[in-house]
């Protein structure tokens, strides 16, 4: 359950979560108008009663992948040779780029540019996430 205050000129929506390590925390965030609080307050009740809420931290988009990879290899049962390229594609074509954001301030508009990055590079001619002058052969 989130909550709005007022504290001053400006209103705080506080609300309680529970951390990777399951200990109870509270946060607060301050907004200048009571409508964005409403709002904010509505999008972490949300996220919170369907289980997608972030929790406040400051793991890196690679930390968070080399994280995820192994648990969804073994959810899925995947085959030897599937993990390999997941991991290749992780390691030469997203950590490089955008590896060292926090997964907090990853938006929407960051992935829309690694895209449009990629999309513009021939396939095959990274190699750890620096584009690759291809020779005769390859081209």
């Amino acid at each position: 359950m989130a909550y709005i205050t007022k504290r001053g000129n400006s209103y705080s929506v506080r609300y309680t979560y529970e951390d990777e390590h399951g200990k109870s925390c509270d946060k607060w965030e301050s907004f200048p108008t009571k409508e964005e609080a409403t709002n904010r307050k509505k999008q972490i009740e949300h996220e919170l009663a369907a289980g997608t809420f972030l929790i406040p931290s400051s793991v890196t988009v690679a930390e968070f992948l080399m994280d995820w990879l192994p648990k969804q290899c073994s959810k899925h049962k995947w085959a030897p040779k599937t993990y390999e390229s997941n991991l290749s594609t992780i390691q030469n074509l997203i950590i490089p780029y955008i590896g060292s954001m926090e997964m907090q301030k990853l938006r929407p508009y960051h992935m829309e540019n690694l895209y449009t990055t990629l999309s513009k590079t021939p396939c095959g001619s990274y190699i750890e996430g620096k584009k690759q002058e291809l020779t005769e052969k390859q081209k």
